[in-house]
């Protein structure tokens, strides 16, 4: 069963990698992205390193205005003028602890949106991450 995280960006250019490293090391977040690619055509797995350990995550990133029919209206997105990351794993602790370090840095950095369409209802930057640092508690 694969679990999906979704963030919504009220943005009109879609963060590049080096961007997202930096804020990274800005909010002292254990991550890199381990390609240097624009991430406007991103479809799959996307290698990073979490507390320096090799991970990645299926990353999908597309114009939010698709997720209109898919998940619900939410008072602080535009759908038509925004952008998502879609972040989808397994059962790979180590996938979910990258999606949710992700998730945290574009949260935090640009000020996007989470859904989580396991639960079915949107999250704050808060709660991804007291989930990012537990999960990579547990991890260690």
């Amino acid at each position: 069963m694969s679990m999906s995280l979704y963030i919504i960006l009220a943005l009109e250019q879609i963060p590049s990698a080096t961007d997202i490293n930096s804020a990274a090391e800005k909010l002292s977040v254990p991550l890199e992205i381990s390609v240097t690619d624009n991430l406007s055509s991103q479809s799959g797995f996307l290698p990073m390193k979490v507390s320096g350990s090799e991970s990645g995550v299926e990353v999908y990133v597309y114009d939010a205005s698709k997720l209109k029919d898919e998940i619900p209206p939410n008072s602080e997105v535009n759908f038509s003028t925004s952008i998502a990351f879609q972040f989808r794993w397994g059962g790979e602790m180590k996938e979910m602890i990258a999606a949710f370090y992700t998730a945290k840095v574009l949260m935090l950095t640009y000020n996007g949106v989470a859904f989580d369409s396991e639960s079915g209802i949107y999250v704050s930057a808060e709660q991804i991450s007291q989930g990012a640092d537990a999960m990579s508690q547990m991890q260690e």
